[in-house]
């Protein structure tokens, strides 16, 4: 690292073993690079060697992938940008109340300069996260299954201070069941969060979800 601001420095890590007794053995291999003001972080991330060499062993997914983010730990949006693809992460690993899965995590997220009420760029503009979120599961089941059924869930999203912006979003259900809408998050600096969204439901089958329940075709909208 170097002695004098901005501190530039690089260098790489690497971690294998359980951070939690209650969570898998993971072998995380990266690089970090740029300085202390902006700071730059790749890396890999892969189950035990045990698990990557046995992926289909009871159909068991295997979690693996990348990432890839800037950090401006100084700024008040510390988190500058973040690129993700994440496959194989089953919940059920991380907490045994979790339902299992075998989810794939597509992750696009950069900051942008906030502008004002007349559009123009404040001198002290704060940065807002802005980008994307996808995620896949290739394991439905249903919840009296100790499964998670979601078959797929998008949603642009802008994280900025105390609010949180969920547009576009779009979740897939067992049975060509959609739910679709937009939601506001308000977190205040106590209590719990302030939450206004719309959200449009059709053709959901409750049956699909739980067995316990009836079997069902509802639609509509809830907001």
């Amino acid at each position: 690292m170097a002695s004098l601001r901005p501190y530039k420095l690089n260098g790489r890590f690497t971690y294998h073993g359980q951070m939690n007794p209650a969570l898998p053995n993971l072998a995380i291999d990266g690089s970090i690079s740029g300085s202390l003001e902006e700071l730059s972080i790749q890396g890999k991330a892969m189950a035990d060697a045990y698990a990557s060499k046995t992926p289909a062993l009871n159909n068991k997914p295997v979690l693996q992938g990348g990432f890839d983010t800037v950090l401006k730990v100084f700024s008040g949006q510390p988190l500058s940008s973040l690129h993700a693809n994440i496959t194989g992460l089953n919940p059920a690993d991380f907490a045994a109340a979790a339902p299992h899965a075998n989810l794939q995590i597509q992750a696009n997220l950069s900051t942008v300069a906030e502008k004002s009420a007349s559009g123009q760029k404040p001198s002290l503009a704060t940065d807002a996260l802005s980008g994307s979120i996808a995620i896949s599961n290739t394991q439905p089941a249903r919840i009296d299954h100790q499964g998670l059924p979601v078959l797929f869930l998008r949603s642009d999203l802008h994280w900025s201070k105390d609010l949180i912006l969920l547009k576009s979003t779009e979740i897939k259900l067992p049975g060509n069941a959609k739910i679709s809408g937009d939601a506001r998050i308000q977190i205040p600096v106590a209590g719990l969060p302030l939450v206004t969204s719309r959200f449009d439901l059709s053709g959901i089958d409750l049956a699909q979800l739980d067995h316990q329940l009836q079997k069902t075709k509802l639609g509509g909208s809830v907001q």
